[in-house]
């Protein structure tokens, strides 16, 4: 999608972010329990963490939270709107994450995901991702670079 602009997420995005995130996950949220508030604590990953975002026309669609770990760079948080799901807007902010990884030396890319959020794991795995454990309603995963 050519028409996707990714930049980086300032404060003043906040409000924003936290509606698309919300809409990202009120499906899940309403069929599942135990899935955490990501929307929590955002002003400081903007501050302190890699935080971009994918915007259409000036509206926000997506948004990509990525944190620098001593050995790799953990996906917190990668968030479509409900409206723009399926449009290939995840992929590029995964791939974003890559090159970020890469560019800031790490080898790979690490996260979390709700167990009973099959779709979603199934994305991470066509992307290349493999699942390292599982501990009640939590999934790791991992992606070598």
């Amino acid at each position: 999608m050519t028409d996707i602009r990714l930049r980086a997420a300032t404060h003043g995005d906040l409000p924003l972010l936290v509606e698309v995130i919300a809409s990202a996950y009120a499906a899940e949220r309403a069929r599942l329990s135990g899935i955490p508030d990501v929307t929590e604590g955002l002003d400081a990953h903007i501050r302190d963490d890699i935080v971009q975002l994918a915007e259409r026309a000036g509206a926000l669609l997506g948004v990509i939270v990525l944190v620098k770990q001593e050995n790799a760079l953990m996906v917190a948080n990668v968030a479509v709107s409900a409206e723009a799901q399926g449009a290939g807007i995840g992929g590029q902010l995964m791939r974003l994450a890559e090159q970020m990884a890469r560019g800031e030396g790490y080898d790979r890319l690490i996260l979390r995901t709700h167990a009973g959020m099959s779709a979603t794991r199934r994305f991470y795995a066509k992307l290349g991702w493999v699942e390292t454990g599982v501990s009640g309603q939590v999934v790791t995963m991992q992606n070598d670079l």
